[in-house]
């Protein structure tokens, strides 16, 4: 629960207060540290539990991986899951092939990752496939993604994540013909990708945001804001990127990228993170937060 809420010294204290500690109570903490990227605290962590004489189960090391893979330890990750079976006698499964091609993904290393797939002893499921497309997005590799993707498209035919996924792939690659392709597909299944949504707690109030909303009572008021603050950051000299964007738009065209009327409400869910950073920076010397 503190880790979720990212209280990591109140999660360190309970645990560090507890008369027995079992895998279960290692295991969250070395979770708690890897989802914050600290991954070398996670894996100290997993080495103090072993030292302990607290044998490590399957679940340990989808943890200790995964802290790898969110801190870019790639030599890190490679020997723990070499360590699986030599030292601990866990065969791999499927989440853990799943972490550790995550790992080489995000590191850049795809066509390790893609190695790995295909030595697998055990049947690649959707989470290694996904996995694979979603470090192909962070690194627009299009030849691998159409490769990840023809696997997922069989083993997930319903799922419009993946499609939309492919598409933001194209759509960084300036491939707008692919792109297309791909939405119509989407259209003959009669797949729909669910809109995504925001909430921010103010006051013991919950507000919730979609992208397109006209619902909210305070769209009007929100939008008004969101013309007199878009004139103002293109006067700061913020230019959106919008490579990731999944039409051929013409310039002047983008005013929002995602969900920007959840930022003017204090919090940021843009979808485009590659230029969030600048545009709250922006915001934020306008706005004076």
């Amino acid at each position: 629960m503190y880790a979720r809420c990212g209280k990591l010294e109140l999660g360190q204290r309970v645990f560090d207060h507890m008369d027995r500690r079992d895998v279960v109570s290692w295991n969250s903490l070395i979770s708690s540290y890897g989802v914050h990227g600290f991954g070398k605290k996670a894996i100290g962590i997993f080495e103090e539990m072993t030292y302990n004489g607290v044998e490590p189960s399957p679940i340990s090391f989808v943890s200790v991986l995964g802290a790898c893979s969110h801190a870019g330890l790639v030599d890190e990750g490679k020997m723990l899951f070499k360590s699986m079976r030599g030292a601990h006698g866990i065969y791999p499964s499927v989440e853990h092939y799943a972490c550790m091609v995550d790992l080489l993904g995000r590191a850049n290393r795809l066509e390790e990752a893609a190695k790995i797939i295909e030595d697998m002893r055990i049947e690649p499921g959707p989470k290694v496939w996904g996995s694979l497309l979603g470090s192909c997005r962070i690194h627009c590799n299009v030849e691998l993604a159409e490769r990840a993707s023809i696997r997922l498209f069989d083993l997930e035919p319903t799922n419009a994540g993946n499609y939309v996924l492919l598409a933001d792939i194209y759509a960084e690659a300036g491939m707008w013909d692919e792109v297309k392709r791909v939405k119509k597909l989407l259209e003959t299944r009669g797949l729909q990708k669910v809109p995504g949504r925001s909430w921010i707690e103010v006051k013991r109030k919950i507000y919730s945001f979609v992208s397109v909303d006209e619902v909210n009572p305070q769209m009007e008021q929100l939008h008004a804001l969101l013309v007199k603050l878009s004139t103002e950051l293109k006067e700061e000299g913020y230019v959106p990127q919008t490579k990731v964007v999944l039409y051929d738009l013409k310039p002047g065209t983008v005013h929002v990228i995602g969900n920007l009327i959840f930022l003017l409400f204090i919090v940021s869910s843009v979808r485009n993170f590659d230029d969030a950073s600048m545009l709250i920076c922006l915001l934020s010397k306008m706005m004076r937060f």
